[in-house]
């Protein structure tokens, strides 16, 4: 299975409007241009993991949908910070091509979706009734290999930025991951970069931005004219390919 992932659009009600002087509603257009234009990047479905919007506008996920069902592929989401969740799910779940994340499996794969996001807040957490939830979803399938699907990312990436604002108790994830061994992928954005590491047997794999990246190392708002995807190969393992254009 290949699953393109996509993440942090950041949208607007109106196509034209900017996010630190970056066409946001552009670049997530040339995205998937640029994927429909190379067979090499066809996938069976499409990974989306928050912050679709910046405004949170209802407008703004009408505009993101028009773009991702171009890609005629499933679409799996989950939101993040600065998603309006219910704006977010009355658009979406009335396309036919959306699916919720528990959808999207195979064989040896399942994908849990993890909810990091706290209301009004950029950074992350995972609450206990979360993790609660999470831990009965890793009983249920002890004998599968589990994908974890979040916004924020657990670890720093290099952007005092935004590892600031990342998942504050991340390490209670890593050391979910590092305790179960069929934890074999964390999925997550936020981050507007390109990141990898393993802890155990588990690839965490930020996805780039489609809008823009920071630059690495900044402290204030540094960014980097980069529009960015990931493409997921799932058998055994996991392969993660980030693409820039």
């Amino acid at each position: 299975m290949k699953i393109i992932h996509l993440t942090d659009c950041h949208l607007f009600s109106t196509t034209d409007m900017t996010l630190h002087g970056h066409p946001t509603y552009r670049h997530l257009e040339n995205v998937v241009d640029y994927i429909l234009k190379r067979d090499k990047f066809a996938g069976d479905a499409v990974l989306i993991t928050g912050d679709i919007s910046q405004d949170g506008s209802l407008a703004s996920y009408q505009l993101a949908l028009r773009q991702l069902e171009r890609l005629e592929l499933p679409i799996f989401y989950i939101a993040g910070n600065h998603d309006d969740p219910d704006h977010l799910a009355f658009i979406f779940n009335g396309s036919a091509a959306v699916n919720p994340i528990d959808r999207l499996c195979m064989d040896k794969w399942r994908f849990i979706a993890v909810n990091t996001v706290q209301a009004g807040k950029d950074g992350g957490w995972l609450s206990a009734p979360e993790r609660n939830r999470l831990e009965q979803q890793l009983l249920d399938y002890k004998n599968v290999n589990i994908a974890l699907v979040m916004h924020h990312h657990p670890v720093p990436v290099g952007i005092p930025l935004v590892d600031e604002c990342r998942l504050l108790n991340g390490s209670e994830i890593i050391e979910l991951c590092q305790s179960r061994s069929n934890i074999r992928s964390l999925i997550c954005g936020h981050a507007h970069t390109q990141y990898s590491e393993r802890q155990n047997r588990c690839l965490i794999s930020v996805g780039p931005a489609t809008c823009f990246q920071w630059r690495l190392g900044a402290n204030a708002i540094e960014t980097e004219k980069k529009s960015g995807f990931n493409l997921l190969e799932f058998a055994e393992d996991i392969k993660a390919t980030t693409v820039f254009i």
